[in-house]
């Protein structure tokens, strides 16, 4: 597994870093900061999707508009399953669940 990493940031204003496992398949952890003060939101979904290290997806994007308008200075999401796919029903057909 890959350790976290600090990403380039495609928004200058917002930090990214993700884990994601080596082969790309597993998603363990997604962080986006904007400030450095203010509590950290922790979003806790299904699975994840295309958000990495260094790009959000549909998903993120929204978790960050709520983040921000709670307060927060930062956002970590996790999820019940680290299989990366765009659709719960591809869940299944993971080889390790």
């Amino acid at each position: 597994m890959e350790s976290l990493e600090q990403a380039p940031t495609a928004a200058p204003e917002i930090r990214r870093a993700a884990v994601i496992s080596d082969c790309g398949r597993y998603r363990y952890l997604l962080v986006r900061q904007w400030a450095d003060t203010g509590p950290t939101a922790v979003f806790v979904l299904l699975n994840p999707s295309t958000a990495d290290g260094t790009s959000d997806d549909h998903t993120s994007g929204h978790c960050i508009r709520y983040a921000r308008s709670w307060g927060c200075g930062a956002l970590l999401i996790v999820n019940l399953y680290a299989w990366r796919a765009t659709k719960p029903i591809d869940l299944g057909r993971s080889k390790t669940r």
